[in-house]
């Protein structure tokens, strides 16, 4: 339970309610980022340190608990990172393997795509998933954050991920925490975390009041999700002037 007074922090939203799917706020989302700069800043520092055999001094990787939320800290920014800058859908982010990250160099550049194999995209009205390429917007930012992300992974799992060629004998990147052969849930996870932040920062992220007269009060809240994160993407492109064919063929519309 969060310890702080909700009714004084501007989480109001007058948006038109979305009975499905939480929306954040551009608010909501700077905060999140200020939160994602500061934990990235610090993972690179405890890696970078635990690499010359030193110990980690960050705040987010110190402590009694550490050992206990680490991984699951870690996880839950790769999860907002890699939705946030390639809009993946929540359904398909547990299926994708260590084989559909890749990174592509041209010239001087270099960017990071995730193949989404029809195993993991969503099915279609005949009942299969159609695959795409889905290009991450911060280049190869999200592939050096995977590259991290597979120290962890093997941290936790006691031994490195196989990356074969294809998804037969490829690891998962977001296993079930306790079996690496299974498909991991990410909800509870995504909702403790941005409630965590809401707590850190003193300013709720995780969700907004939104009005709407089918409820008591005339409010209903909307727990933000990473359904909400792949919104914030859509959101943050077309406010860019993307063209709607080629976010369509992004997001597998």
């Amino acid at each position: 339970d969060l310890t702080f007074n909700m009714s004084r922090m501007p989480h109001v939203s007058q948006a038109v309610s979305n009975r499905k799917r939480g929306r954040f706020t551009k608010e909501q989302l700077k905060v999140i980022e200020h939160w994602r700069a500061g934990f990235a800043k610090q993972w690179i520092s405890t890696q970078k340190r635990e690499a010359e055999g030193l110990k980690p001094t960050a705040r987010y990787f110190t402590g009694k608990a550490v050992n206990i939320h680490r991984y699951d800290r870690c996880r839950f920014y790769m999860l907002y990172t890699m939705v946030y800058n390639t809009a993946l859908r929540p359904s398909e982010v547990p299926h994708i393997r260590f084989c559909d990250i890749r990174l592509t160099e041209e010239g001087d550049e270099a960017y990071t795509w995730i193949n989404v194999r029809a195993e993991a995209a969503k099915k279609m009205r005949d009942g299969k998933g159609k695959p795409r390429t889905a290009i991450s917007s911060n280049l190869d930012t999200l592939w050096k954050r995977c590259e991290m992300w597979k120290k962890e992974w093997t941290r936790h799992f006691g031994r490195e991920p196989r990356i074969g060629t294809d998804h037969t004998d490829s690891d998962l990147v977001f296993p079930n925490p306790r079996d690496a052969n299974r498909v991991g849930r990410h909800v509870p996870l995504v909702k403790h975390a941005l409630e965590r932040i809401s707590e850190e920062k003193d300013f709720i992220v995780h969700g907004n009041w939104v009005y709407d007269a089918n409820f008591p009060d005339g409010k209903a809240w909307k727990q933000n999700t990473l359904y909400s994160v792949r919104s914030a993407y859509i959101t943050n492109q077309l406010r860019n002037g993307i063209q709607l064919h080629h976010l369509s063929l992004q997001c597998g519309s």
